[in-house]
């Protein structure tokens, strides 16, 4: 939802928009992470652990990106290389988030991991 309402945020450029974004504290996903379910269950997780710099990388890109909604200037020539390098650097920081989430289930269950290795069937 996030990364899908930064671009239609960008690229239609929607002002209205623009202050429905937050830090990487105060989204659903951070609020699961630091205060949460998330904290809770995975915290003593190595990958769990490794998740906050991704994830505020997601952050820190697409909030310093959109303000050229408001300025309805984001589709100008000269911002072009620096909105698609910011969405670019989103979009790797996302998919390191998304690998960390999978190990991190699996560092919470390797007993469930281990069970399933043994009976053939893959995590």
């Amino acid at each position: 939802m996030f990364k899908s309402k930064a671009y239609t945020t960008v690229l239609n450029e929607r002002p209205e928009l623009v202050q429905e974004f937050t830090d990487h504290h105060h989204c659903r996903m951070g609020r699961w992470y630091y205060e949460g379910k998330g904290k809770e269950l995975f915290s003593h997780t190595k990958a769990y652990r490794a998740m906050e710099e991704p994830h505020a990388l997601v952050h820190d890109m697409v909030l310093g990106t959109i303000p050229c909604a408001v300025e309805k200037n984001c589709l100008t020539q000269d911002r072009r290389e620096t909105i698609v390098g910011n969405f670019k650097k989103m979009e790797e920081a996302s998919n390191q988030l998304f690998r960390l989430i999978r190990e991190m289930v699996q560092e919470a269950n390797t007993d469930i991991v281990k069970e399933l290795e043994f009976s053939g069937k893959s995590a």
